[in-house]
């Protein structure tokens, strides 16, 4: 009997400011459940999405999407400690749904403490979901960095990408109301 594919179901912008994330939980790693590997083993993106294993962005309550995006900061600001959360960030702008890529720019953007680290979501996850979503979601963001300036702040280290010129267009919009841009060394003139 051949496989019936599951509907994937449309995607329902939820309003930023009713998306309550825990920021104590933001700034504590301890509460990040640490995986039982034996020292020298090691489960890889790849093997999560193509072995049948649950990739580390999916079906994630908001706590759970917390620690995933905590993780990756931590990898951020330690290079070299591992590179497991940041290819899974990767791999997430290629095949999560939108819904779940939003979900992990929200959680995100709560725990992030630099400019560094709004740069880098800027530059992977809001890049890469504008660029693959963003006439899905374009009108979202817009409400979003109406409500939160620093939503709109991390916005101004986007760039165009794959974004058609209608989408970057918005985006630039965006980025012309922000009076405290991040700062980007060495990016496009």
């Amino acid at each position: 009997m051949p496989k019936q594919s599951q509907a994937i179901p449309k995607y329902q912008p939820i309003d930023p400011p009713t998306m309550a994330v825990n920021m104590e939980a933001c700034r504590d790693r301890s509460t990040i459940p640490q995986p039982s590997l034996s020292k020298g083993s090691r489960i890889t993106v790849r093997q999560r999405g193509t072995m049948g294993k649950k990739p580390l962005w999916e079906n994630q309550s908001p706590d759970q999407m917390v620690n995933f995006a905590k993780e990756w900061l931590f990898e951020l600001e330690n290079p070299g400690e591992s590179e497991e959360y940041g290819r899974a960030v990767v791999w997430m702008g290629f095949t999560a749904p939108l819904d779940q890529q939003m979900e992990f720019l929200r959680a995100s953007l709560a725990c992030a403490e630099t400019d560094s680290q709004l740069l880098h979501i800027a530059a992977g996850p809001a890049e890469q979901t504008l660029s693959k979503f963003g006439v899905e979601c374009i009108e979202e963001c817009e409400r979003w960095a109406k409500s939160d300036s620093r939503f709109a702040r991390m916005l101004t280290g986007v760039f165009q990408h794959l974004m058609s010129d209608e989408v970057w267009g918005r985006v630039q919009s965006i980025q012309a109301g922000v009076s405290d841009p991040l700062v980007i060394e060495d990016g496009p003139a």
